[in-house]
């Protein structure tokens, strides 16, 4: 905004100058907010302008609704944007709050936007790397361009996700970097790679886990673990597949086994307590007392 976009252009009328209201600010009492976003990125004359209608509720001849609530945001300094800092006398009249990200409310929210499974549980396992500005870097790991990567992801390579070759691996590397940044890229590819590898279809059809699994790093242990769940969420639950993903589940790491029944879609459960083979009991006991402490 210029200052005169805020207060309106003056008119004169019977001799006396008026200012014509902006068009944004409301005039009918309904539940509203006027957000002034990026607030500390506006010019010292812009704020200025803003202050009476943050302050005040009011602006020459315009009065704000009652049910209107008035808001600010902006970035601070320390999240290293280019701002203006605006006053302390100005900053002790208003309600400040510092909005921290949150990996739970950030996930719901990734699911139903469709970001690829792959960044999901990969911030699941490396939380640390949900936001990290990097002010040496062109791209930065943060909320924002984690879905971005998801997006440029889905449209380079279509519904590749769960076999890439290695042409399609560069493609994944070189737009990590480009979206999040080298550090958290260099994680996320080797993380990928460790998803795309793995033999879903023989895991939850089939039940051939691999001999491999509990050799495997943590890491590449998790990335697994999700890969099933990502590939048997979107089958049918019949009770050989149940059945197979219960022996799975036996031998994947304690600190992944609440994780993977909270994210296994319902009808797993109702096929698990159908199940009578006594090889299974045991197993099923273990699901019973881990779902109690949900």
């Amino acid at each position: 905004f210029e200052p005169s976009e805020i207060r309106g252009i003056p008119q004169v009328k019977d001799g006396v100058t008026k200012w014509a209201r902006a068009d944004f600010l409301p005039i009918i009492n309904e539940p509203t907010i006027l957000m002034f976003d990026e607030f500390s990125c506006a010019e010292p004359s812009v704020q200025n302008a803003a202050l009476r209608i943050v302050l005040d509720r009011s602006l020459d001849n315009w009065q704000a609704p009652p049910e209107c609530r008035i808001m600010i945001a902006g970035n601070r300094r320390e999240d290293f944007a280019y701002i203006n800092e605006p006053s302390v006398p100005f900053k002790t009249r208003l309600v400040n709050f510092i909005v921290e990200p949150s990996l739970q409310d950030w996930k719901a929210y990734a699911k139903d936007a469709g970001c690829a499974t792959q960044i999901i549980s990969f911030l699941d396992f490396t939380p640390d790397l949900l936001l990290k500005l990097m002010p040496d870097q062109y791209a930065s790991p943060t909320p924002r361009t984690w879905m971005m990567l998801s997006k440029v992801l889905a449209g380079a390579l279509g519904d590749k996700w769960m076999n890439v070759d290695k042409r399609s691996l560069l493609t994944v590397n070189d737009l990590a970097y480009a979206c999040v940044g080298e550090g958290a890229a260099v994680s996320f590819v080797a993380y990928f790679e460790t998803f795309a590898k793995v033999d879903v279809k023989a895991i939850v059809e089939d039940g051939k886990i691999p001999d491999s699994f509990k050799s495997m790093e943590l890491s590449s242990q998790y990335a697994t673990v999700y890969a099933v769940l990502h590939y048997a969420n979107k089958q049918t639950m019949t009770h050989k597949i149940a059945k197979n993903l219960v022996m799975f589940l036996e031998v994947i790491p304690p600190e992944f086994q609440m994780k993977f029944i909270v994210d296994i879609k319902s009808t797993f459960l109702d096929k698990v307590v159908e199940i009578q083979e006594d090889k299974f009991k045991p197993i099923i006991k273990k699901i019973m007392n881990l779902l109690q402490q949900k």
